[in-house]
């Protein structure tokens, strides 16, 4: 064989080997292109929006923890009747009106102390007297001084009366003046004096009245902490009462709904253990800020409660209607909705095409309206009866072909 034709033959097989590993090479390129799977969506017509919904607690309308300012032994307890004819201590639960007596510390020392201070504002009142008539006869006293230096004063004037005579009388004068202030001076003490042991008087007969603790309203008992005998101090809370001839139903609403509620709104409010009962009531509170967990704004309505049947802790009902309704409009999930690859501020979705058996994957500018929870309308470019694409729209650009999940 010549080295010729050897030579031709192996560049013969190298180019057929090499077109060969190309192909190879292509096929794999073609073999690991996958076509991204979109999942889809026809559009629907997002009907009106209704009213919303939402559960809320009933709470009283206030509600005030009950506390002795004075320590002692409790020796009285507020009864009420046991519907058996007897008697038997209030209780959680129980209503009582305002003024009624709920419990009362022991009295004795604080009793006592009220009668010192009266004793010693008697005693401070007889000595103002003294001292008022002690002044009474310091200006006699006085007025008698003046009278007898005014006259020796003329005589010592006309050389009728001797120099240790005139000073005499003038000394007495002012020994009289002296007198005079001094009896003033002790009944401004004695005055100041009353005046002190009167604001003490004040403040032990508060004390005293504070060893009675009354109900500021008519309320409902819930909860009593004491019972007869045992030891307070000062700041122990004895009751937990409420009042409920109001109740508030709270609730706590998304930012989105702000909008629709304002003060002084009514709303009627349900409750599945007064069936076909409705007590309409009207927004009396709207918190200003969420609440850092929940991310919610709580309402509050306020509902009269003159029979008493909506209880703490109840849980009901009640519907928030829109201020505005609004006429059908297509919509798309929110997952749709992708920026425009032609207006940097404008926002798109991808519509699926079918031709020939594949999926082609049409970029469509739209323009939003009102969100509908997690569907938002679409004002403008879209038709009923579109595919669009709801999930893996970041994945595929404009014109490219797709899978369609099942």
């Amino acid at each position: 064989m010549n080295r010729s034709f050897c030579f031709c033959l192996a560049n013969v097989l190298l180019a057929i080997a090499a077109a060969c590993s190309l192909a190879a090479c292509q096929s794999v390129e073609t073999y690991e292109k996958h076509l991204a799977l979109v999942g889809t969506q026809s559009i629907k017509v997002q009907a009106p929006r209704e009213g919303v919904r939402y559960s809320a607690v009933i709470k009283p309308s206030s509600q005030v923890d009950l506390a002795f300012r004075v320590g002692g032994y409790i020796n009285q307890i507020h009864m009420v009747s046991n519907g058996h004819g007897g008697k038997r201590l209030v209780q959680s639960g129980d209503a009582v009106k305002k003024g009624t007596l709920l419990a009362r510390v022991r009295q004795g020392d604080y009793a006592a102390r009220t009668r010192q201070c009266q004793a010693a504002i008697a005693e401070s009142r007889a000595t103002q007297r003294q001292s008022r008539s002690r002044l009474a006869e310091c200006l006699a006293s006085l007025e008698e001084a003046q009278l007898n230096f005014d006259r020796g004063r003329i005589l010592w004037d006309s050389n009728s009366l001797t120099k240790p005579d005139y000073d005499a009388l003038k000394a007495k004068l002012e020994v009289s003046q002296s007198r005079v202030e001094e009896a003033r001076a002790r009944i401004l003490v004695d005055k100041a004096t009353e005046s002190r042991l009167g604001a003490q008087f004040d403040e032990a007969r508060l004390t005293l009245a504070d060893c009675s603790l009354t109900a500021p309203s008519d309320c409902l008992v819930l909860k009593r902490n004491i019972e007869e005998g045992s030891l307070v101090t000062s700041g122990s809370v004895a009751y937990v009462v409420a009042d409920t001839s109001s109740v508030k139903a709270a609730f706590g609403v998304p930012d989105v709904m702000l909008k629709e509620l304002f003060a002084g709104q009514q709303l009627n409010v349900f409750t599945e253990s007064l069936p076909g009962c409705k007590f309409p009531g009207r927004v009396s509170s709207i918190s200003p800020e969420a609440d850092p967990k929940s991310r919610v704004f709580e309402v509050e309505v306020t509902i009269p409660n003159p029979l008493l049947k909506l209880k703490i802790g109840m849980i009901a009902s009640l519907t928030v209607q829109p201020g505005v309704v609004r006429a059908p409009a297509m919509s798309v999930p929110l997952s749709s909705v992708v920026r425009s690859s032609q207006n940097a501020n404008g926002y798109a979705v991808f519509v699926v095409e079918e031709k020939d058996g594949k999926f082609w994957a049409r970029q469509r500018n739209v323009a939003l309206g009102e969100s509908f929870g997690n569907m938002i309308a679409v004002t403008k470019g879209l038709s009923l009866g579109d595919r669009v694409v709801t999930s893996g729209s970041a994945r595929i650009a404009d014109g490219e072909q797709v899978n369609i999940s099942p």
